[in-house]
């Protein structure tokens, strides 16, 4: 009896030794920021050490897009005669206001495409830029917004609005007959007696931007995109169209939208990310800028080679320091890990940084 009982104590105290082995520690990935649930200012993502490592917890790989290919076009109606005149007085008039003895030609290329299936717009200044998709499906139009504002000379602190619509199919279409035309309109100055003017200057004018995508059912695509400044728009003929489209698609789409952050998450992710891949190669710094800052809200995996990109551009300019800090935030968002600060939570330089992300999501 002696004999088992000890027996006993012995296993209970050699129990009581393996349980208390200590185990190694597991590294705590960094995980994407939460989604808010409303517009309130959010602040560039900033990791602490205890979150952080340098080792991928999930794989990042991302495989090669194929090229896009574009159907060719089968046949290309002219543009309606009735519509032709009335976008002809419609621009003369606006620039007959500071150049009276200047004519304008305003001519339509042939349009190619069939039924619109997807309609994708940008337009802001460096305060704000918002993203629209329209989309036909069946009977009806949806609208997808996304509204991203910074605060002003902060751009580490914005408010983000997403919001969905069922579009009216009437009004909608009654716009669309002029927005193909306007993506198709040419304007030429006939100079037939010129006042003289002064050279215009950027100096107090606003940056304004404007990209509109047109698919139709086919897949084929008519796009036309312009920045500059807003003020000099009768001066700077492409403008005009731009101007036109963006305040006719405000018009025709507007008080349908209703908040709905997050309820369409995998949806608008998705969206986004075609969008940001294609305008991010020829968008203007400050549109670049808010296309960045959004990946890590809104990308997915497949954004990662072209924000690696980003982040390992060595251009000096401040512009692009911005660029590289805010693709490397939208990268920790994305890649399943956070490459800026290693173990002990220390910086890690931003070319590093880079080649980490590089390393284990493109090699």
């Amino acid at each position: 009896m002696i004999r088992s009982r000890s027996a006993l104590l012995l296993g209970l105290l050699l129990g009581g030794c393996a349980i208390a082995s200590p185990r190694p520690a597991t590294p705590v990935p960094a995980t994407p920021p939460a989604t808010p649930t409303s517009a309130a200012p959010i602040a560039s993502p900033t990791p602490s050490p205890a979150s952080t490592t340098a080792t991928p917890v999930q794989p990042c790989r991302v495989e090669p897009r194929p090229p896009a290919v574009t159907p060719p076009s089968t046949s290309c109606r002219d543009v309606a005669t009735l519509v032709q005149d009335d976008l002809r007085s419609h621009f003369q008039a606006k620039f007959f206001r500071r150049h009276r003895r200047v004519q304008l030609d305003t001519s339509f290329a042939c349009d190619p495409l069939a039924a619109p299936r997807q309609l994708v717009y940008e337009f802001g200044g460096v305060d704000e830029l918002t993203i629209v998709r329209v989309l036909w499906n069946g009977d009806t139009i949806e609208g997808l917004r996304l509204t991203m504002t910074r605060a002003t000379h902060d751009p580490d602190q914005y408010t983000i609005k997403e919001e969905r619509a069922d579009i009216a199919r009437t009004t909608m279409m009654s716009a669309m007959a002029e927005i193909r035309a306007l993506l198709l309109a040419r304007l030429v100055e006939k100079v037939e007696e010129r006042e003289p003017r002064q050279q215009s200057r950027s100096a107090g004018k606003t940056r304004w931007h404007a990209r509109v995508r047109l698919v139709d059912e086919d897949g084929r695509v008519l796009e036309r995109g312009v920045t500059g400044f807003r003020e000099a728009s009768d001066e700077q003929l492409e403008m005009l169209p731009m101007i036109r489209v963006i305040d006719r698609l405000k018009l025709a789409s507007k008080g349908w939208w209703t908040n709905r952050r997050g309820e369409y998450i995998d949806d608008t992710r998705a969206f986004f990310s075609e969008h940001f891949l294609a305008t991010i190669p020829a968008a203007k710094w400050w549109v670049k800028q808010f296309e960045i800052q959004l990946a890590a809200e809104y990308g997915t995996p497949a954004l990662i080679p072209a924000l690696i990109a980003v982040a390992r551009d060595d251009d000096p300019r401040e512009s692009q320091r911005l660029h590289r800090m805010y693709a490397l935030a939208s990268l920790a968002a994305l890649a399943g890990f956070d490459a800026r600060r290693d173990a002990n939570g220390r910086e890690v330089a931003e070319a590093d940084a880079a080649a980490a992300y590089a390393r284990a999501c493109l090699n």
